[in-house]
């Protein structure tokens, strides 16, 4: 039984592993750089979409002369759809699409709802 989790630092997947200092190979790309996941981690993880799940921070970034960059909504949508605030995730993308450029790979569609091109 695994007894610890770490994640490719090559494409981000997470493997249960059973020596987080040993060699692994990742499954999905065969990289062989790998980063333990300790469960300092998963509770800073889990603060942090607490933290910022209710949109209150995030808005204030978005809304200041700095803004978030695309990557960095995306990034946040993607980290709180992961926590389950998919209307948190959604809100910000929208407040965020609707400052952007036109041809960006996020926006909002002719039913007004948030989309990522894949």
């Amino acid at each position: 039984m695994a007894a610890a989790a770490a994640y490719c630092t090559n494409c981000s997947a997470i493997t249960a592993v059973d020596n987080p200092a040993g060699p692994l190979h990742c499954p999905h790309c065969g990289g062989a750089d790998h980063a333990t996941i300790t469960p300092a981690m998963v509770g800073a993880a889990q603060d942090l979409a607490d933290t910022v799940g209710d949109g209150y921070l995030l808005y204030d970034v978005s809304d200041s002369s700095a803004g978030l960059t695309c990557g960095e909504a995306e990034a946040f949508c993607a980290f709180l759809r992961a926590y389950g605030r998919e209307s948190t995730a959604d809100s910000l993308l929208l407040d965020h699409a609707g400052h952007d450029d036109e041809g960006d790979s996020h926006g909002i569609d002719a039913e007004g709802k948030v989309f990522i091109r894949t």
